[in-house]
């Protein structure tokens, strides 16, 4: 997560049930390794449940399950950049066997929402930015048994939440719409692949207001895919895409988020050759990436949910301590797309070929409508704008584009200046000589005075003077001036007739 000092804070889980064990850390925008600091609850805190940060206002608050192993309490905490705690609290509500916390959001009027799983229902808890909660929440489906895992929250401009979750007993998801106030607008349910298995990994806004939401699915044991889809604030699906080209990892790690452009994207896993790797989805504004498949079926069916209000108590609860590390730096080599490119002449004929290998390519697609997976180079014979895209992937999918031009240099342009230069000193006037190119670079350049190479001479007569340049491309110009009559010096000053003054004196 990055601060609002450039900084990036992140936040882990150490396996350790006799210190603290919740840590967050912090590095700056060269990678240097800042403050580490761990935190508990309770002096047998060995929960391994998550660890969330958001950023507000030059501070963090973090979040996790605290309190002994048996107790599940969830924590919420402010803390500075430096790592010093400003407050912690505890929360616990009656009766409950199993609470987890799993995502924090900002709402749109200043409080923080922490949602999660609480026995077979999921809940929201809103509270102010001194943690004094303000209202809470519980959900649940008409179904008797559920086990709610992967809780995310989203805040919409509107002031209404969108929540997304899993179920780990049924192996499907569900997003709904909630109120500013925690009241059902509406409710879908995944089907993905009718009764198999599918799960949101994370939901996001884009820069329309649309919601975004990403995941995984498996159609049957040997093969599954990633997907994208993007729905209107009502709830209704404006486009749905897969991405089979590899299997996804079937976990609930991912990150969907907008993009200034309209655009989107899906950072996650993916499985090649039975090796977990790194999968990045890039996505324009209707969801076109080169990569995707559409998803012909339905994937959502109305979902009817059910509301409580829940009720939970606090206290101030929390230590902390310094961690020692170390670390290495890692150096990744990305394959770098740039075109070649040159000017040409003015008359010179244009025969010029775009060389761009590319290192695990599968595809080249150029502006001119050729492309194939062989097709690194490209021969034009016009000037202009020439694009390429190359896709990058045995197993994971990625593009890399760039874009040159091929132009011709104007014809060059003479004109000469004329400037009194040293004519005080040695009665010489000077000339000179500028150029607005063609070629940036000179060839020749000669004076009718005979002079040559030089962009400025200097004249003892009056008369009219010409220079000739040749730029690089042999393209010439010409330019003459007459210098009409050379100024007279000034020798002798007489003052005539009486001078006079007029004072006027103030006393």
């Amino acid at each position: 997560m990055e601060g609002d000092n450039d900084s990036i804070y992140y936040s882990i889980i150490r396996s350790s049930d006799d210190k603290a064990n919740k840590i967050i850390g912090a590095l700056n925008k060269g990678g240097s390794v800042g403050q580490i600091m761990s935190y508990t609850t309770s002096a047998a805190d060995g929960n391994s449940e998550s660890h969330i940060l958001t950023n507000f206002k030059k501070s963090l608050f973090s979040c996790h399950v605290g309190g002994k192993k048996t107790e599940n309490e969830v924590v919420l905490a402010r803390r500075r950049y430096n790592g010093k705690t400003m407050w912690s609290k505890l929360y616990n509500t009656a009766g409950a066997k199993r609470i987890n916390a799993s995502d924090i959001g900002l709402l749109t009027d200043s409080t923080f929402a922490i949602v999660g799983a609480l026995d077979s229902t999921f809940y929201i808890n809103v509270t102010d930015t001194t943690g004094t909660v303000k209202w809470s929440r519980k959900y649940r489906n008409t179904l008797a048994k559920a086990e709610f895992k992967d809780v995310k929250i989203l805040s919409m401009k509107d002031s209404s939440i969108v929540i997304s979750c899993n179920d780990n007993i049924l192996n499907t998801s569900y997003i709904q719409k909630i109120s500013k106030t925690g009241l059902p607008v509406w409710s879908k349910k995944l089907i993905l692949n009718g009764l198999d298995s599918s799960l949101i990994s994370d939901i996001s806004i884009d820069k329309n207001n649309d919601i975004l939401v990403a995941g995984v699915a498996f159609i049957d044991l040997d093969s599954s895919y990633n997907f994208v889809l993007k729905l209107a604030s009502d709830g209704q699906v404006k486009w749905k895409n897969k991405y089979a080209k590899i299997d996804a990892d079937f976990n609930s790690f991912g990150s969907v988020f907008g993009t200034k452009d309209g655009g989107s994207a899906f950072i996650n896993s993916a499985r090649e050759d039975n090796l977990l790797r790194p999968s990045f989805i890039r996505l324009d504004g209707i969801g076109s990436s080169s990569c995707e498949e559409k998803i012909l079926e339905e994937v959502f069916v109305d979902n009817v949910i059910l509301v409580d209000t829940l009720i939970w108590t606090s206290r101030a609860a929390g230590t902390q301590d310094s961690v020692k590390s170390k670390s290495n730096t890692n150096v990744y080599n990305v394959p770098v797309l740039k075109l070649n490119r040159k000017d040409f002449c003015p008359n010179e004929p244009i025969d010029f070929t775009f060389k761009s290998p590319v290192k695990g390519a599968t595809n080249y697609e150029w502006s001119t409508g050729v492309s194939g997976p062989a097709l690194d180079s490209l021969r034009v014979f016009e000037e202009g704008k020439y694009s390429l895209t190359v896709t990058v992937g045995e197993g994971v999918c990625f593009m890399l584009c760039d874009t040159a031009e091929l132009a011709r240099y104007k014809l060059p342009m003479a004109g000469l200046g004329l400037s009194i230069g040293n004519f005080c000193a040695n009665n010489k006037m000077t000339i000179s000589a500028s150029y607005q190119p063609g070629h940036p670079n000179i060839k020749s350049i000669v004076w009718s005075s005979g002079e040559s190479g030089v962009t400025s001479i200097e004249v003892a007569q009056p008369g009219t003077y010409s220079v000739t340049i040749v730029d690089q491309c042999n393209e010439s110009d010409a330019a003459d001036l007459n210098t009409g009559e050379f100024p007279k010096k000034i020798t002798a000053a007489t003052i005539n007739g009486t001078v006079s003054f007029d004072c006027l004196v103030v006393r």
